[in-house]
């Protein structure tokens, strides 16, 4: 009877106590999602409203320069590397893609009248907050790129594609740091800012 008994309280102490943090932790987790909605959401409604004079003066010059077709879209990736459609104030001409994508280049001879200083200052990405708003993008983090450059560019560094593993962003610290691309290194140093961005995010 002592020997049932004491095999049984054997038995017994090998039981793992189940984790009372883990609980804990994936409320916070949903807390924490939670949160970046609601702030990506309000960030991009306060946007909405302070952009909505510089996007009339945009609209108006592209109409006045370019014609009526003051977007352009271009099909890049999302989170996980699914297609997403983006549009943007149009900053090159018309056609200018219409063989193969493009890197943007210094002395740029597709850039509008415009383009150059719309560039400079992102204005043609303003019209990207509406995805935010809709939830097919964040607010700041990575930028969306398009496929055959990601396809390149990750078999040169297979690191690349962690990019991805966030939704992308209108704007981020790549692109306030280092500015445009033209080249595969550029890529590549930006992608130490995007890996630090998604590191960091709160």
């Amino acid at each position: 009877m002592h020997k049932h008994r004491n095999e049984t309280n054997c038995v017994h102490s090998t039981r793992r106590p189940r984790h009372p943090g883990a609980a804990n932790h994936l409320q916070y987790q949903s807390l924490v999602d939670h949160g970046r909605i609601l702030f990506s959401i309000t960030r991009e409604l306060e946007a909405l409203t302070v952009e909505a004079p510089v996007k009339i003066v945009l609209s108006t010059l592209i109409l006045i320069t370019e014609g009526p077709h003051m977007l352009y879209s271009q099909l890049t990736t999302g989170e996980n590397v699914t297609p997403l459609w983006i549009n943007k104030f149009r900053a090159i001409v018309n056609d200018a893609e219409s063989e193969s994508s493009r890197l943007a280049e210094k002395d740029d001879p597709h850039v509008t009248r415009f383009g150059d200083t719309m560039r400079k200052f992102r204005l043609c990405e303003l019209s990207q907050f509406w995805d935010v708003l809709i939830g097919e993008m964040s607010f700041i983090g990575p930028r969306p790129e398009r496929l055959d450059f990601i396809e390149a560019i990750s078999k040169e560094n297979n690191h690349y594609n962690l990019r991805h593993i966030v939704k992308p962003r209108p704007t981020g610290w790549a692109q306030i740091t280092y500015g445009y691309g033209s080249s595969s290194d550029d890529a590549m140093n930006k992608l130490h800012y995007d890996l630090f961005n998604i590191k960091n995010q709160s």
